[in-house]
């Protein structure tokens, strides 16, 4: 009997969602105190609200958590659609 495992989107979500905003904050924090990564950052303006600030790494936070959690989500969805129904 084949057994099959599924991945928990809402969890995947929330842990990636996790790590994609903290990531994001910890940058803004940096590029803001130290200017280190800045050019990198600049390409994330497209953020409503968000700016290399003390601020705007809240901003990041709540943006990066947003991104990853969907992100990670749908991956979870399509490995269990592609691994449950056609593995």
């Amino acid at each position: 009997m084949k057994t099959t495992q599924r991945i928990d989107g809402i969890r995947l979500g929330l842990a990636g969602g996790i790590v994609i905003g903290f990531s994001l904050f910890f940058l803004t924090i940096i590029a803001s105190m130290f200017g280190y990564g800045v050019e990198l950052l600049d390409i994330l303006k497209f953020y409503p609200g968000y700016d290399i600030t003390p601020g705007g790494a809240a901003l990041g936070f709540v943006w990066g958590f947003v991104d990853g959690f969907i992100f990670f989500a749908l991956l979870a969805w399509l490995y269990n659609h592609i691994h449950l129904y056609h593995g």
